[in-house]
């Protein structure tokens, strides 16, 4: 039986190599599964081209909100004269140094070379399945890079649909497709046997890979109602008998299949 074909993203990257990420427990399990055997890691190189700018940030961010922390401690000390509160932020940057990553960079890099096997990149067959996704994403702006990462994991999936398999990502704005506001087709994932789970779990996508073959791949629907429904519904509402033909004409258009 081939190997659960795992797909992740940037964020698996980031959450591997940063102490203070809070996926970095689960992330980091998940390469030792693929290392006994438990599963197949897929990974686009977009993904590890990405990561080097969001580890980057992610620290720097980190790094001014813990300092932002010590000063507001130690400003509180001094205006309070509570010398406790000096202490604790003494123990914050303490706390902080005794993980800081003096080149997360350098990190990245090393896990970059280690995951090298996992890499996917078929250009042809990406490029495709982007020019198929762009009428009906609703993607823009920063959005475009993980466009390219999941039109890179619909193009390898296509190309080998054999194993089951699931993408696993927290990042679930831009990757589920159960949502209200999702942003990717419904179907995107349903018609190649391919789940979706927000978490790195293997064994909880494992669960659900099963669950949805012995269900014949059913589209997802919506967590919640459609909230342009309730718009449509409020707006007909405020129709006058008079407005009524014409917006019954409009509508039986819209919902007349197209000659």
């Amino acid at each position: 039986m081939s190997a659960f074909f795992v797909y992740l993203e940037t964020n698996w990257l980031v959450s591997y190599i940063l102490p203070h990420h809070p996926w970095r427990s689960e992330a980091r399990s998940l390469l030792d599964a693929a290392d006994r055997g438990e599963c197949q890691l897929r990974i686009p190189v977009a993904a590890f081209l990405e990561a080097r700018h969001v580890v980057h940030r992610e620290t720097e961010d980190h790094a001014r909100a813990v300092k932002a922390v010590s000063e507001g401690l130690s400003a509180a000390a001094r205006n309070l004269k509570e010398p406790a509160l000096l202490a604790v932020a003494r123990d914050v940057l303490k706390a902080e140094s005794s993980y800081h990553l003096p080149d997360p960079q350098r990190e990245l890099d090393a896990l970059t070379v280690r995951c090298k096997p996992f890499m996917i990149h078929h250009p042809q067959e990406e490029q495709a399945a982007l020019d198929a996704l762009l009428p009906s994403v609703g993607m823009r702006g920063t959005d475009v890079v993980d466009l390219h990462i999941i039109s890179a994991i619909l193009a390898d999936r296509d190309l080998e649909r054999a194993p089951e398999a699931a993408v696993l990502s927290a990042n679930s704005k831009e990757f589920d497709v159960g949502g209200t506001t999702s942003k990717l087709p419904r179907d995107v994932y349903s018609k190649r046997r391919l789940v979706y789970l927000p978490k790195f779990n293997l064994a909880g996508a494992k669960a659900l890979w099963q669950r949805d073959n012995g269900r014949g791949w059913p589209t997802p629907q919506p967590t919640s109602p459609d909230p342009r429904r309730k718009e449509a519904q409020k707006l007909l509402s405020g129709l006058n008998d008079s407005q009524l033909d014409t917006m019954l004409v409009e509508l039986r258009k819209l919902g007349s299949p197209p000659s």
